[in-house]
């Protein structure tokens, strides 16, 4: 197994909706309220990728269409790759935070990473540090999955 290292990764919108799912609120109103005794809500964020627009090589375009537009339209407040890079950080940052204190576990996992700021960010994410994994390989995935099955 291999990361799929084309760029366009924008972790905070999916954590986003994965909060909307277990959320006992819409659009998703199937969630139990939070801190049911007996339940627990569980996240897991996987990456093989740093926050940002990727720039398809020959493209017209600043940016791939993704979430935000295209980095041009400024939907973020910013054209600039590396601001944008540093909005949606904070901005997963700032979910991770509030899914936590809502009682949520959170579980996040780096795939085939070297970009130490994203790692941090990810292990600030997890709910405690014994749930950030950093795997460097298939096996080490495989092997994160399976300690994230043993402690749940």
């Amino acid at each position: 197994m291999e990361a799929w290292c084309r760029g366009g990764t924008f972790s905070n919108l999916g954590m986003i909706w994965g909060w909307r799912v277990l959320s006992p609120d819409a659009p998703f109103s199937e969630g139990l309220p939070y801190q049911t005794p007996g339940y627990d809500k569980v996240a897991i964020l996987m990456t093989d990728g740093v926050n940002g627009y990727f720039k398809p090589s020959g493209s017209a375009f600043s940016a791939d269409y993704a979430g935000y537009g295209r980095l041009h339209d400024g939907l973020l407040g910013t054209t600039s790759k590396s601001a944008a890079t540093t909005i949606m950080n904070n901005r997963l940052s700032e979910v991770c935070e509030n899914m936590k204190s809502e009682g949520i576990i959170i579980y996040t996992v780096t795939f085939q990473l070297n970009n130490s700021n994203t790692k941090q960010i990810y292990e600030d994410c997890a709910s405690d540090p014994d749930k950030y994994f950093d795997s460097g390989n298939g096996s080490a995935l495989n092997g994160a999955f399976k300690d994230i099955a043993e402690q749940l």
